[in-house]
């Protein structure tokens, strides 16, 4: 799933500006077999090894949040969904979510904060 995340991410850099659009729209549906194959397996279960959570999760978490961020629509994935709020409420992602919280505000004070060139859909 990784190579997706960039292309939905970072469209404009594996194809220029002129062609981001289309780069982010193919990859948005490549993506949906994946979130469809995730949000299936988690449709029954907490975690994708059932009831015992992994580092499996902390990937599957760190892929939804970054699309989520350029806008793909995970609303179309309940189960994954609540997987990432489960996941919002384990202790560790609250410090992680709040370290890059600082580091985004740090950055942004600095002049150093890069924001990718979001799509308008």
């Amino acid at each position: 799933m990784h190579p997706l995340v960039t292309r939905i991410r970072v469209p404009g850099f594996f194809a220029g500006e002129d062609n981001a659009r289309t780069v982010q729209d193919i990859a948005f549906n490549a993506m949906d077999e994946f979130f469809q194959l995730i949000d299936n397996q988690l449709a029954e279960q907490q975690w994708w090894y059932q009831d015992q959570w992994s580092a499996m999760d902390a990937y599957l978490y760190w892929c939804f949040w970054r699309v989520q961020g350029a806008g793909y629509p995970v609303e179309k994935f309940p189960h994954y969904c609540a997987h990432a709020q489960r996941m919002e409420q384990r202790p560790a992602v609250k410090r992680a979510i709040a370290r890059d919280e600082e580091a985004i505000k740090i950055l942004e004070s600095e002049g150093l904060l890069f924001i990718p060139k979001r799509i308008i859909r």
